[in-house]
């Protein structure tokens, strides 16, 4: 079912619509436009539809959040871990500058998000209770950020 609500679409019905201009049929630009709305109109409406179609038929998945709201992963080689850090007033009553919040030694803070916009920090940036940050450490300095 999902297959053929899928199908092809796309390329093969305007590459066959081509043929009758190719052999100068009368007509046959029409011919060819009629095609080439319908398809565009058929892939608008299945592509929008396909999620939909799939769970109906039993056949979506959940996603698993295996990366973090910054869309960067590393290789599993590497013996480092990325981890997210969402700060609280109670982590900046210490200071609100990067420089003054406590992290493990060998931690390093990559990005910050704050209000849907990514920020490279420095150690004078000052920081906001809900900033997200992005932090690298090895794994055994991670596990104490966890």
């Amino acid at each position: 079912m999902f297959l053929s609500w899928v199908g092809l679409r796309g390329a093969v019905p305007i590459i066959f619509a081509t043929y009758p201009v190719i052999a100068g049929i009368e007509d046959a630009d029409f011919l060819f436009n009629v095609v080439f709305v319908i398809t565009l109109l058929s892939l608008a409406l299945q592509g929008t539809t396909i999620t939909t179609a799939a769970r109906w038929l039993g056949l979506a998945t959940e996603e698993e959040k295996d990366s973090n709201d910054f869309g960067i992963e590393l290789p599993d080689e590497l013996e480092s871990k990325l981890t997210e850090v969402t700060l609280t007033k109670e982590q900046l009553a210490g200071g609100a500058r990067l420089q003054d919040l406590q992290f493990p030694k060998g931690t390093l803070v990559m990005m910050v998000k704050r209000e849907g916009s990514f920020i490279v920090p420095n150690g004078q940036m000052e920081m906001r209770a809900g900033d997200i940050l992005l932090t690298i450490a090895h794994q055994s300095v991670q596990e104490k950020l966890s």
